[in-house]
């Protein structure tokens, strides 16, 4: 009996054994059949969402009116499918819409962003700031500094300084506008909205009249004004536009594709015929100095032939921005060599202006002028030698000068000769005219007075008119612009000086 119920113990021991075995090979293959109609189900689960928001997005992109939340729908939808070109497209319309760029910094766009085309879109609208940009607006800055710089020379011309100066800082201006546009900082920045369009017919009449200034010493009538008659109509046509609030240039910004294209094309075209007509007749004002060149300063002639070289570049340059501008090929990339050679005559001005500022001097600049306008005076070197020397003795020992009314014609009877031959002979040997003579022997005659008055007994007026002139005012702005210091000024100085 015992035998038999261990035998049937091992039976029953055997049979579960074998149970326990086909159970857990069950359970494997169920295991394994589960797991993939799992993975089927993600993948059908996936094609039915990818089906489903295809056709919601189609549903979405037959509507007349899209909204904003609807264009930004479709951005995003696209871009999740991986369809580059509608993505763009929408997010394009989306950001003309709303006026901002920010979608384009949204994760959806990751597995586009590595797109040609999406790449492009984020180069179009999205800050950026490079060693380039930062280069070209450090020269607009010198630029504006240096067109302040050139008109402080006290030996400069007054006039030629002030139109080469204007002509550095309208491209400094430029210079400035276009790093905002290079480096798409416009965009946070509206009120640059065709900040320097209004002055691009500048650029020729400035160079043209400093050249016809510093070769014949020329002076303005009032005829010449006609030569800013394209820039008035340019600024009033854009008036309404600078009138804009900072949205409304936004949306102008974002919608230039939009923009009049005719008058794009006219007001590019007019420029370039401006810059044309200016530059040849720079030419030829150059041709005429270049005549003559054994008259004219070696560094003056080399200044004047460089700076007509780079506007010529800089013409053609506008020619090649020209064509970009009305849409022939990219206009980004044609924007760099006009602004980098705009770069280049503001760093070779100011080179100039540092290492030859003689080029500037009214003494350089106008010496040959001045004599050639007394060439055919008959006035012999002989005589005009002994002239000098009789002036000299009327100055330094009569002291003509204390008289207030003195003036050439006195001084032409006291020499017995002609107003003409004085005015020659001061200009030829002392390189300055009568007015500037007087004063100059006025201020060290006072400068002398003021020097030897160790009680401070004198007045200021009272030197004022001992030295020949009729009142304080005139005194004052005389001893300041031979001696950079007021009389006051002077005298605190030579106390300072005793101690």
């Amino acid at each position: 009996m015992k035998s038999k119920n261990i035998i049937l113990f091992l039976c029953v021991l055997l049979c579960s054994k074998v149970f326990a075995f086909n159970s857990v090979d069950s359970l494997s293959t169920y295991s394994k059949s589960k797991d993939r109609l799992y993975n089927l189900n993600i993948i059908k689960h996936e094609g039915l969402l990818v089906q489903n928001l295809s056709q919601d997005l189609q549903k979405i992109e037959n509507k007349a009116d899209l909204t904003a939340d609807e264009l930004k729908k479709l951005a995003i939808g696209y871009a999740y499918l991986e369809l580059v070109d509608k993505s763009v497209k929408y997010t394009k319309l989306y950001i003309k819409e709303v006026l901002d760029v920010n979608i384009l910094y949204d994760s959806a766009f990751d597995n586009i962003r590595s797109s040609k085309e999406f790449a492009a879109l984020e180069d179009k609208y999205i800050p950026r700031i490079n060693i380039w940009v930062i280069f070209l607006f450090s020269c607009g800055l010198l630029g504006i500094f240096l067109s302040v710089v050139l008109n402080l020379r006290q030996k400069g011309d007054t006039v030629g300084n002030l139109l080469i100066s204007s002509f550095v800082l309208f491209h400094s201006l430029f210079i400035i506008h276009g790093c905002f546009f290079m480096s798409r900082n416009n965009f946070n920045t509206p009120g640059v909205l065709y900040i320097s369009t209004s002055f691009s017919f500048f650029y020729g009449p400035l160079l043209y009249f400093y050249f016809k200034r510093i070769s014949e010493k020329y002076k303005f009538r009032t005829i010449d004004l006609l030569h800013l008659i394209p820039s008035a109509i340019i600024f009033l046509y854009l008036l309404p536009i600078y009138l804009l609030p900072g949205q409304d240039k936004l949306h102008m910004m974002f919608n230039r594709e939009d923009d009049s294209f005719l008058a794009v094309i006219v007001i590019t075209i007019a420029k370039f015929i401006s810059l044309s007509v200016y530059a040849f007749l720079v030419y030829r004002i150059y041709a005429k100095i270049r005549k003559k060149k054994q008259k004219t300063d070696t560094q003056v002639l080399k200044w004047q032939r460089n700076i007509m070289v780079l506007n010529f570049v800089y013409v053609f340059s506008y020619f090649i921005f020209g064509i970009a501008r009305i849409k022939v090929f990219d206009m980004n990339i044609s924007i760099y060599p006009q602004v980098f050679l705009m770069s280049f005559i503001i760093l070779y001005v100011g080179y100039v202006a540092y290492v030859q500022p003689k080029v500037f001097s009214k003494k350089t600049l106008f010496k040959e002028i001045d004599i050639l306008k007394y060439q055919k005076s008959g006035l012999t070197h002989s005589f005009s030698e002994e002239l000098k020397t009789n002036l000299l003795l009327l100055l330094d020992e009569k002291k003509v000068f204390k008289q207030n009314n003195i003036s050439l014609d006195i001084l032409a009877d006291q020499l017995g000769t002609t107003r003409h031959n004085i005015s020659q002979v001061i200009n030829e040997h002392f390189d300055m005219n009568f007015f500037h003579l007087i004063n100059k022997y006025r201020i060290e005659e006072a400068k002398e007075i003021l020097k030897n008055d160790h009680n401070r007994n004198l007045n200021i007026i009272d030197v004022a008119y001992d030295v020949g002139f009729n009142n304080k005012v005139t005194f004052n702005k005389a001893f300041k612009a031979e001696t950079n210091m007021t009389p006051t000024d002077y005298l605190q100085y030579m106390e300072l000086e005793v101690s």
